[in-house]
């Protein structure tokens, strides 16, 4: 009855005029197609969620999804002014969080952009358990803060957070994004086939997902399956040609660890260039 009920939804946000939509039409289209990740959908998210900003501005998770597409096209590299949209993630958190700040919702989205856009693992964990103060059955905060403990590899807390959001939200519309950052945790768990399996079903749900490639070709490489892994880079490669293990390291917050730094050398050896510039390696 959800995916239903979602499809149809999505279905006005795509083809209705903006200021005829219901509220709700445009909060769950924007949503869900920004989550999809493909271009034309992921812009038209942007419009549906700008407008509902315009029409709610004293709304805090109108706010709060705006700031997550902003986050999502300097993450997928879509963005033509990555500078900008980390300026404009920001402003977007701060409104939320200044509209109401025991939003789960919001506070959730803040910690995930503290962490991909300041490298603050331990500032987006702070906001993440006070999302689920404010709101034990956030699903969304639970699995990005095993997403969190992953990047600094306590894997135990990782999997116990990523098994919490699955419990809450077993049909989520984006159990990709849920998958993949439960292969995360399982990957800091040192639980490479459950890594293999969870991501290669995110990838089944969501084939654009670049971090699901990156998670999938670490897990292959922890399994010894160095051929599956360099297949794996060269599908990460055909989406964003430009990326390189130097990117990794500049822009993954687990470079600060030590599971990091390993994860990079992996994706070296699976044959990922080093830099930009630098062919792919066979």
């Amino acid at each position: 009855i959800l995916s239903r009920v979602l499809d149809q939804q999505v279905t006005l946000a795509q083809r209705c005029a903006l200021p005829n939509a219901a509220g709700y039409t445009l909060l769950l289209g924007g949503i869900t197609l920004m989550h999809r990740l493909s271009r034309r959908d992921f812009q038209r998210a942007r419009h549906l969620l700008e407008h509902l900003c315009e029409r709610w501005p004293r709304l805090a998770a109108p706010h709060a999804w705006r700031a997550r597409w902003h986050l999502f096209s300097v993450i997928q590299g879509w963005s033509d002014q990555p500078a900008l949209d980390r300026r404009l993630a920001d402003e977007a958190c701060r409104r939320a969080l200044d509209l109401d700040d025991a939003s789960s919702v919001a506070l959730a989205v803040a910690g995930s952009v503290r962490i991909q856009l300041a490298q603050d693992v331990d500032g987006g964990l702070d906001l993440y358990e006070l999302a689920v103060t404010h709101n034990p059955n956030d699903s969304l905060a639970w699995t990005l803060m095993g997403t969190a403990h992953a990047f600094k590899g306590e894997g135990r807390p990782a999997l116990q957070a990523a098994r919490q959001a699955r419990r809450l939200s077993p049909l989520d519309p984006m159990h990709f994004l849920y998958d993949c950052h439960a292969a995360s945790a399982a990957l800091a768990a040192e639980d490479a086939t459950s890594a293999v399996a969870l991501a290669e079903r995110s990838l089944r749900s969501n084939a654009q997902h670049l971090s699901s490639y990156r998670v999938l070709a670490i897990a292959r490489m922890l399994q010894g399956d160095g051929d599956a892994a360099r297949r794996t880079v060269r599908r990460l490669r055909l989406l964003d040609p430009g990326y390189s293990v130097q990117q990794f390291l500049k822009h993954s917050p687990s470079s600060q660890y030590e599971i990091g730094r390993r994860f990079a050398k992996l994706l070296g050896e699976a044959g990922l260039p080093e830099t930009p510039g630098e062919p792919q390696s066979r």
